[in-house]
């Protein structure tokens, strides 16, 4: 069993990150019950065919992913365990940053970080708020000032 403290009820997110420790029964189990985080996890070790398979991915598949990029348990375990993979879901999920990080880094990740963020289902993903600009000024009279004195 991994070190890594996860909430047990969470079978798929426990059985990814002994996956990424290189678990193959953990990858079996992910290849008969989560399809899609299977080709995830087997793209992360670059296999080109896994890549491939990604652009197949259905909806729900991609879904599932997502589900797990937005789970807080698995983003401290990645960050403590597999950094690069957590720097992944950080740049899937828009981290512009963390992108710039993987393409000098590890640039197979940032291609998926790439072909991720062009999936279905990306827009649940984006936890993070990005900047809104100003309202525009509003047309017409402005209201009276409150510090101006009337004349008198």
């Amino acid at each position: 069993m991994s070190d890594t403290q996860v909430a047990p009820n969470d079978t798929a997110t426990q059985r990814l990150l002994e996956a990424l420790d290189g678990r193959k029964e953990a990858l079996a189990w992910l290849e008969a019950h989560r399809r899609g985080l299977a080709i995830f996890a087997r793209a992360l070790g670059n296999g080109r065919k896994a890549l491939e398979n990604l652009r197949a991915m259905s909806a729900a598949e991609w879904d599932h992913l997502f589900e797990l990029v937005c789970d807080d348990g698995l983003d401290e375990a990645l960050q403590q365990k597999h950094p690069d993979v957590h720097a992944l879901f950080e740049a899937v999920k828009g981290d512009d940053e963390a992108l710039a990080r993987l393409q000098r880094k590890r640039p197979s990740y940032a291609r998926l970080t790439r072909r991720s963020r062009r999936s279905p289902g990306r827009s649940r993903t984006n936890r993070r708020q990005t900047p809104t600009r100003a309202a525009p000024a509003p047309t017409g009279p402005s209201p009276p000032s409150m510090n101006t004195r009337p004349s008198s």
